[in-house]
């Protein structure tokens, strides 16, 4: 038993009508106080599936990482350091997609599995790139 509730694996829920299972959610939380699931909503997409993506109309790509990483090397979008993702959420709500993203990976993971579970960003879609932008590096 996890200390917010139990934590149900093989699952697989409808959101948009679009299916996504197991792979697309790290875990799923059956909260015991409200009796309600808590999902993480937000989905891994590698560099190719991000690059086709990122021009989607009304969508904003999201790099968590410092300003001076972000200076030293980016591929565009508004820098949101990990340190102020919580204080500057609500420069996100007027996005449908945001697509979140940092040197490997792990601290795009954070903040997008975050903006999932932002009550303010219910409307948006949260996209992670996988590997970070380490990827696009050549």
């Amino acid at each position: 038993m996890h200390k917010y509730g139990k934590i149900i694996v093989g699952f697989e829920l409808k959101r948009e009508e679009r299916k996504l299972s197991w792979p697309d959610y790290p875990f799923i939380i059956d909260e015991v106080m409200n009796n309600k699931q808590s999902v993480v909503q937000y989905q891994d997409i590698n560099m190719d599936i991000f690059t086709e993506m990122r021009s989607a109309k009304e969508s904003v790509v999201v790099d968590v990482r410092e300003g001076w990483e972000f200076d030293e090397f980016n591929i565009g979008g508004v820098n949101i350091p990990m340190g102020e993702v919580h204080s500057r959420v609500g420069e996100l709500t007027d996005f449908q997609t945001i697509f979140v993203i940092c040197a490997n990976g792990s601290r795009s993971k954070v903040a997008a599995h975050f903006y999932g579970r932002t009550p303010i960003l219910a409307n948006s879609t949260v996209f992670h790139l996988k590997g970070g932008i380490l990827e696009a590096e050549y």
